[in-house]
């Protein structure tokens, strides 16, 4: 006899692959004409763009830009120089796995750059990335909320919240600003580097559509114009674009992700900048529905048949942000040395979930430039700034899969009298994600069994990781019953070698 059922139509992410990749990627850069030859190279920092990903059956394919800020000193007369290039560069991701059609997630920055001089025209750049990718797939699931007209079927019901996604949109804003400077800035000659980041982002609903925005933070370094005085000028450019869906109810939720490509800059007359760049825009539309589900059943009379498929998904997702400042002295330089510049990269700390907290240990790199107020000259130096920290999550996640995505907000670095002092503002967005399996139940029918089937009574001895739901269900029983039977005052305690009454 076929049973009746009530289910729930979700839609989930299910997780094919998560990690991290590291490649490394060469290029010759080669002086052009316009410049003088290189007789040191101060300083290189590569700024990886990623285009486009294209999932294939087996693995991602990645193609994008990596931009190379040079600052060096020059054969002629030993001024300070810059070269900026951009070279296009792929690179793929072997996951077995992975079929075409999913939707993946890679984000990629720079762990170590390691640069030679073969001669006076060309610089030879090693640079090692670091691709953090994970692939999902949409599940649509029926989850199983009941079961009608059946009184001899036990449940074990359980209620959890799960993220539905409801839809997804990827859109790229392009963003073309002229940037007056001040006239008492002064003016830009040469360009030596550029920072870049993503802040103040925002977003509101309005009917069916959301308006994102946000600001590109920059910070240039420059030769000024004229002179070989070098300074470093800081300023935000706007960005603001529209995402629409098909349909937005106030119950539901967003969550959206950045990243900047296609950065370039361009100084024009009259001390002016103009910055063009695109911010990608990854959002998703969900909803937080809190369900009262059927986790597992049997029959107390009958031997149910039914169609059971596990479905491993992302069943529901937390976030928390947190920050740590990390402050000390990391070094010592000549007393005259002013700091020109501060690059700063958080992919060699190291982070381990134990429990409630998240252990973070290891150091933080800075690549500083100085310049020398008596002389003018340039050179750069390579500092450790170490943490030893842990960051309290609140709860136990150890059965969860967790992303840590790691950035600095604020940085400083000084010269006291030869001490090099640094302080680091780091922020740290833990993604949660519960994992769990969810059985998909389809066609479930009942058939008699026969009385002698099983014993009317029976002494259990209780073994490691046993509960009293699989004991009835083994014995098609009910927990009250065996609970009443042994004067069982908690369920959820026993006693492994105890023996208990069974009876039918």
């Amino acid at each position: 006899m076929s049973i009746k059922t009530n289910k729930e139509l979700l839609k989930l992410d299910k997780v094919i692959a998560r990690n991290t990749q590291i490649l490394w990627l060469e290029q010759d850069v080669l002086v052009p004409d316009s410049k003088p030859d290189v007789m040191k190279v101060v300083q290189v920092e590569a700024m990886p763009f990623i285009a486009n990903t294209d999932v294939v059956d087996g693995g991602i394919r990645i193609s994008g830009e990596i931009t190379y800020y040079i600052i060096y000193r020059s054969m002629d007369m030993d001024k300070t120089r810059g070269i900026t290039m951009t070279y296009p560069f792929t690179q793929s991701i072997n996951i077995p796995e992975v079929k075409k059609n999913m939707k993946d997630n890679v984000q990629v920055s720079v762990r170590n750059i390691v640069y030679s001089l073969p001669n006076e025209r060309k610089i030879s750049i090693k640079t090692e990335l670091v691709y953090k990718y994970a692939v999902k797939e949409n599940a649509e699931v029926d989850i199983l909320i009941d079961m009608e007209g059946e009184n001899d079927i036990e449940s074990k019901k359980i209620q959890d919240t799960f993220y539905s996604v409801i839809d997804t949109k990827q859109e790229i804003i392009d963003t073309n600003e002229d940037i007056i400077m001040s006239d008492s800035t002064p003016k830009i000659g040469e360009i030596l580097r550029v920072g870049a980041g993503i802040t103040n982002t925002d977003y509101k609903l309005s009917y069916n559509k959301i308006l994102v925005k946000g600001d590109i933070s920059l910070e240039v370094m420059y030769v000024e114009k004229d002179t070989d005085n070098i300074f470093t000028y800081t300023t935000e450019v706007p960005f603001a674009g529209m995402i629409e869906f098909e349909s937005i109810k106030e119950e539901y939720k967003l969550d959206i992700k950045y990243s900047l490509r296609n950065l370039e800059l361009i100084v024009n007359d009259n001390n002016m900048l103009n910055a063009k760049a695109e911010v990608n825009v990854d959002a998703v539309l969900y909803e937080e529905k809190e369900i009262t589900y059927i986790k597992d059943f049997y029959s107390t009379k009958n031997n149910l048949k039914y169609d059971a498929k596990d479905v491993v998904v992302v069943k529901n997702k937390e976030r928390i942000v947190k920050n740590i400042n990390a402050k000390d002295n990391i070094g010592v330089t000549d007393s005259k040395n002013k700091v020109g510049s501060v690059v700063v990269s958080t992919e060699h700390l190291n982070t381990k979930v134990v429990g409630e907290n998240l252990y973070v240990d290891g150091p933080i790199k800075l690549n500083v430039t100085f310049i020398n107020q008596d002389t003018g000259v340039v050179e750069g130096k390579s500092f450790e700034l170490l943490v030893d920290t842990s960051i309290p999550l609140g709860k136990d996640v150890k059965d969860n899969e967790i992303e840590v995505d790691i950035k600095a907000v604020s940085k400083a670095v000084s010269n006291i009298n030869g001490n090099v002092e640094a302080n680091v503002n780091i922020e740290f967005v833990i993604e949660i994600e519960n994992i769990d399996k969810v059985v998909l139940i389809d066609e479930i029918t009942d058939e008699d069994i026969m009385d002698n089937e099983l014993s009317s009574m029976y002494v259990y001895i209780i073994k490691k990781g046993d509960t009293l739901w699989d004991i009835a269900k083994k014995y098609k029983t009910t927990v009250d019953k065996i609970a009443n039977t042994n004067n069982i005052t908690d369920p959820n305690k026993l006693d492994i070698g105890e023996k208990i009454l069974i009876i039918r």
